[in-house]
């Protein structure tokens, strides 16, 4: 029975392929092949693509991802040299000393307000809620990390946990307020 198979590293560091190119091509053909067979092949082609690398100028820091079709009939494995292709990642740049995001690191709190009823503002939170309970005049919604208690014609009171700059944000969503220019 023959056995048809793709191969692929996927995107590894050119200094990294032959390790990589081993450990796939072993487990791709565990229980199908002799691991010695795998080994060798993966050598034989090891051995081809270190000349192929230095000859094209691929660096060791460069990205590489390697892919063939192979095949397997008796217990060997057969590559196709023709399907063989490799595509070449150029390391262009290291981006260092990134600056933190503007949101984010800022402390998470509990932010509580008490709101008059508004119609449009209990609309919104039903629209943004994930689930909407009603107890008579008392109306619970809950979101992914807030939650309101609208009591009807009365008052809305809002607890929303996360930091100050996504509370800001949501609280205008909710609200219907506009930055200025927009």
């Amino acid at each position: 029975m023959t056995e048809r198979k793709q191969f692929s590293t996927g995107l590894v560091i050119a200094a990294g392929y032959a390790s990589k190119l081993r450990r796939t091509l072993l487990a791709q053909t565990r229980h199908l092949v002799d691991p010695r067979d795998a080994i060798r092949i993966s050598a034989l082609i090891n051995q081809h693509l270190f000349n192929l690398f230095r000859e094209k100028g691929v660096d060791k820091q460069d990205a590489v991802r390697i892919r063939f079709i192979y095949t397997i009939k008796d217990g060997k494995i057969d590559i196709d040299w023709n399907s063989f292709t490799i595509e070449h990642y150029k390391k262009v740049l290291t981006l260092e000393k990134i600056p933190p995001p503007e949101h984010g690191l800022e402390e998470v709190i509990k932010n509580v307000r008490e709101l008059e009823w508004d119609e449009d503002i209990f609309r919104n939170l039903k629209v943004e809620g994930e689930e909407v309970r009603n107890e008579g005049r008392k109306w619970i919604i809950k979101g992914k990390n807030w939650l309101a208690e609208a009591y009807e014609k009365e008052k809305i009171i809002i607890t929303y946990t996360g930091t100050m700059g996504e509370f800001g944000d949501w609280l205008r969503k909710i609200l219907g307020w506009k930055e200025e220019g927009e």
